[in-house]
């Protein structure tokens, strides 16, 4: 298997580039290492001034199971960063396989006026919108913030999660997928790898 290999010197963020052709290739690098990064679909939901926001993400991740906490990373360009920062809290729906379709619809500039037209959706506390039908919904209240670069990391406190069975949709490589069992991990973890 081939390797391509960028580095940069280490630095101080605050630290001019010295060599402008290393950080390209650095970005370059880092982009496609993580297509390589598989991660569930998501729909993050928002409403603010009677209005509902949503956006297609896979920037979520678990932060703690006591309390529930989860972080969602927000582009600071995108059309319901505001809102969601004025809201103060916002739903992450989890997409399930064969749900490709809603996760095009919230990713799309062109649709957005008719994101809320695909799929079934429900108001749950807060007026929050959530998906119905999703793999799961978790209900957050926004604990913290912080500014890093382009984008806004959000902690979000759970305070409601809602599940259903069925498999997640996954993007892996610029393309939606689905899981493919390779054996029981709850039966057979591997000795040398801890679950959470």
């Amino acid at each position: 298997m081939a390797v391509a290999t960028c580095q940069v010197s280490e630095r101080p963020a605050t630290h001019p580039p010295a060599d402008t052709a290393a950080e390209a290739c650095l970005a370059d690098g880092f982009k496609r290492a993580m297509r390589h990064h598989a991660g569930a679909v998501t729909v993050i939901t928002t409403a603010s001034e009677g209005l509902r926001h949503g956006m297609t993400a896979t920037a979520v991740t678990s932060l703690s199971a006591d309390p529930p906490t989860l972080l969602a990373c927000v582009n600071r360009s995108a059309s319901m960063h505001g809102a969601l920062l004025d809201a103060g809290h916002f739903c992450v729906n989890i997409l399930g396989a064969g749900q490709e379709n809603l996760a095009a619809a919230f990713s799309s500039d062109r649709l957005r006026s008719q994101r809320f037209r695909v799929g079934n959706w429900d108001d749950g506390p807060a007026s929050l919108p959530y998906l119905s039908d999703a793999h799961a919904s978790l209900f957050c209240v926004v604990e913290r913030q912080i500014r890093h670069s382009t984008h806004t990391v959000l902690f979000g406190r759970v305070f409601r999660a809602d599940t259903a069975e069925g498999d997640p949709l996954i993007y892996h490589a610029g393309r939606y997928n689905r899981l493919l069992p390779i054996g029981d991990v709850a039966r057979d973890p591997p000795a040398e790898h801890s679950l959470l």
